[in-house]
């Protein structure tokens, strides 16, 4: 079995093709749309995907064997265990939150996330929770039809990766329509919810950075397009490094790399 994550990269062709010749048959098993199997027929590799598994649904385990032909075990029922309902992470700032609005009898609407929780106990402090992106509209939309009236006890709930996902459109319809809704975006800064992926609100990303040391470089002429205007600047790799440690260079991509220049050539690597 070859596990790849969530593409398909030109540099993984020959991990696969040498996967591909080490079987008899090759299955793409993946959900919904066949990204992994498009590519990797175009590469001119023979695969099995979606005549099998179909472009709709979740592949469990369960229904993964039974497409390869393989048959599940059985479970037995466990028997009568006492209810255990999904409750926040210890440690939530959520909590805090609900707690406040549910002391304070606020009418609450809320938006999809490990948040939405708050509609259960203990806090139960959730009024209305529709679809992702939909709090700051239901809000603004009871504004609009009380008058105004509901803007005064009314909060819209939002988490920091939905807000970013799907709430900031109905924000700023809000200000359009001179909205005096109250929003809190609830930030734990990650996307707890679905695997603490990264989001742009977290302040990093996924971004790979490839560098490359030049040596041997040598003055020449520049031929640039008439709109260009660039003036090379010389800066010794000492220098540079005191303009980091000193904050004077702020750009993250460059700090890293006079830092692992740096590193290279004090361990004697270069």
């Amino acid at each position: 079995m070859l596990r790849r994550g969530v593409s398909v990269r030109a540099r993984t062709r020959a991990l696969i093709e040498n996967f591909a010749r080490s079987v008899k048959t090759l299955y793409v098993i993946e959900e919904l749309e066949p990204i992994f199997e498009e590519q990797i027929r175009a590469w001119g590799i023979e695969c099995r995907g979606k005549e099998l598994t179909g472009r709709q649904g979740e592949l469990s385990t369960r229904k993964v064997m039974e497409i390869l032909g393989r048959t599940p075990p059985e479970f037995q029922q466990a028997g009568d265990l006492p209810a255990r309902p999904p409750v926040m992470c210890p440690g939530c700032p959520h909590r805090g939150t609900y707690y406040v609005l549910g002391k304070l009898k606020l009418r609450v609407t809320g938006d999809i996330g490990c948040y939405t929780l708050g509609a259960l106990k203990p806090t139960e402090a959730m009024d209305a929770c529709l679809c992702m992106g939909a709090s700051i509209g239901m809000s603004h939309g009871l504004e609009k039809a009380t008058g105004g009236e509901s803007a005064r006890n009314t909060v819209a709930v939002i988490g920091d990766s939905t807000f970013v996902h799907s709430g900031i459109t109905g924000l700023v319809n809000a200000v359009y329509n001179h909205g005096h809704s109250t929003i809190m975006i609830l930030d734990n800064s990650t996307t707890a919810m679905t695997g603490h992926q990264p989001n742009p609100t977290v302040g990093y990303d996924t971004e790979i950075i490839y560098m490359w040391v030049a040596t041997g470089l040598h003055k020449t002429q520049m031929h640039l397009d008439d709109d260009e205007f660039l003036t090379p600047d010389r800066v010794p790799l000492q220098k540079a490094y005191e303009m980091v440690m000193s904050g004077e260079i702020k750009d993250g991509k460059t700090i890293a790399g006079v830092l692992k220049l740096k590193a290279l050539l004090d361990e004697g690597k270069l």
